[in-house]
């Protein structure tokens, strides 16, 4: 309603669930069975529970208030470079983990405090280096008739 007529909508919207695992950039041999079932379950888990925001849906939602609504998803290989403010967000080093972290996402799931501390001690052996990465996006634009 806030858009004049005429005017277009353009949005990106990241898709995190289109990412490549956490899981995936560990070496989970270090774990033993029930851990590394633990750790990959946890963050299947997290990502199930998300609802997907798909092309489909983010269409229909503009079809009432917009003019030809069109989306497209780019999904853009690279590296992703493993810093020491990456080692803070995924595994922060207070006992008390952000909500939104992956070692409180890991403890959620009754991951043992040793395990995860395996996993943060990996990630900083990789200081300095990089992981292969992906990153999607969702690309809308749609516009208001004039």
């Amino acid at each position: 309603a806030r858009l004049a007529p005429g005017g277009r909508l353009a949005l990106a919207e990241a898709l995190p669930e289109r990412a490549p695992r956490l899981h995936e950039a560990f070496d989970l041999g270090v774990l033993n069975a029930a851990e590394r079932a633990a750790v990959i379950a946890a963050e299947e888990e997290h990502y199930r529970a998300r609802t997907p925001l798909t092309e489909a849906a983010v269409r229909a939602a503009l079809a009432p208030r917009f003019d030809a609504p069109a989306t497209e998803v780019v999904t853009q290989p690279g590296r992703l470079a493993v810093t020491r403010t990456l080692v803070e967000r995924w595994f922060p080093a207070s006992g008390a983990a952000p909500g939104g972290s992956y070692a409180a996402l890991l403890r959620r799931a009754e991951v043992p405090a040793a395990a995860v501390g395996a996993l943060r001690r990996q990630l900083e052996r990789r200081l300095g280096s990089a992981l292969d990465w992906q990153a999607s996006t969702m690309f809308i634009t749609a516009a208001r008739s004039g």
